[in-house]
Order: C-alpha cells, then sequence, then structure tokens
C-alpha cells in the first residue's frame, strides 16, 4: 500500500498553507508574538476567497514538532527515559479549517 492512499484525517482539498519565521530582533517575547498573531489572522481571513482560517504552530507531518515530557504518577521509569507528547497549538478555527469533524 502507498502511503499517499492512506487516509490523513483531514481535507487537504483547497487547502492553502504557508510557515512564517519571525525575526528574533523584532518578536523577542510571546506578547510580541501574540500581537503579531492577532494583528495577521483578522487580516487573513478577509482575503477574498478565504472561506476558513486558523494558525497553528507547525503544520501537520513536516518535522518541526513540540514535545513535552510528562511523568505520569507511579510511574516506575528512571529520570530522563519520561514519556513524551508530541502536540501543536493551534488557533480557533483549526478543525474546520482543515475538514476535521
Amino acid at each position: 500500500m502507498s502511503l499517499i492512499s492512506v487516509p490523513t484525517g483531514f481535507d487537504a482539498e483547497r487547502l492553502i498553507t504557508f510557515r512564517i519565521v519571525l525575526p528574533r530582533w523584532r518578536y523577542e517575547n510571546r506578547e510580541k508574538i501574540l500581537a503579531f498573531h492577532d494583528q495577521l489572522a483578522p487580516q487573513l481571513a478577509a482575503v477574498p476567497g478565504v472561506e476558513a482560517m486558523s494558525l497553528v504552530s507547525d503544520l501537520p507531518f513536516t518535522p518541526i514538532n513540540q514535545y513535552l515530557l510528562f511523568n505520569p504518577l507511579d510511574d516506575p521509569r528512571p529520570a530522563g527515559e519520561e514519556p513524551s507528547i508530541e502536540y501543536r497549538t493551534v488557533g480557533p478555527g483549526y478543525f474546520r479549517t482543515m475538514g476535521i469533524s
């Protein structure tokens, strides 16, 4: 079976994605980054033809991932071998935009 035929769990039809890398010298803290996102989102939503939009920390199937280590209660594993969770931060409307029910 080819991976191209495996269902992704989202609808990529008519979906446009892009990545923005903010210069650290200008966006050196969380408040400035969030202010940029707060200004960008309504501008993107107002583009003619846009039916839905959302921001996401990392696109699906990209090698740029965020991980969080966690320690389950009564976990016998030694330090350094804690399990991790891969996660993404998404904005309002992400699931609708991606066609995920």
